[in-house]
């Protein structure tokens, strides 16, 4: 078995929504393994991370090889709701995925650190997130010191719950 080439980090580029829906598509299928029993994946395939996306993240990064994006990652400023007022000093990493076939290669830990980084730079104190209750993603994230902040909350377009972390930058 001859072992992959590393994935290069990137700035976001028109053009990427493709690639980046297929990540998606690819990762909302491997959620059935920890989602309640009869879930399906949303029917739009992707599209709402998308439209999210879309709609000003301040920062979002690219992992890519070989001319396929392979994971990608985005963040901005909290909010207590969607168009409530900013919450000062926060960050909210709003996406971070990486292709099922990509895992364990250190790539969603490269695309964290960039994003961490990122928001200590722009002068975020704190930084927070939700990702699905029960998923592998919660033992990843408190594996880099992340810890669970007591919001739990029902994703309607997923149809389970995400339970909110937090960590000082």
């Amino acid at each position: 078995m001859t072992a992959r080439p590393a994935a290069a980090l990137r700035a976001l580029r028109s053009g990427d929504a493709e690639g980046m829906r297929a990540v998606l598509e690819a990762c909302e299928c491997s959620w059935a393994e920890f989602a309640p029993a009869g879930w399906t994946p949303p029917p739009a395939g992707g599209a709402h991370w998308l439209c999210e996306l879309e709609h000003g993240p301040d920062w979002t990064r690219v992992a890519e090889c070989e001319d396929a994006i392979v994971g990608f990652a985005s963040w901005s400023e909290a909010r207590d709701a969607a168009f409530g007022p900013p919450i000062s000093g926060v960050a909210n990493l709003n996406a971070l995925f990486v292709h099922p076939s990509w895992w364990r290669r250190g790539i969603a830990a490269r695309l964290l650190e960039e994003a961490e980084a990122a928001m200590r730079d722009a002068g975020y104190a704190w930084g927070r997130l939700f990702t699905p209750r029960g998923a592998p993603a919660e033992r990843f994230y408190r594996a880099r010191g992340w810890i669970a902040d007591g919001r739990l909350a029902w994703h309607h377009v997923l149809g389970f719950t995400v339970i909110g972390y937090a960590r000082e930058l």
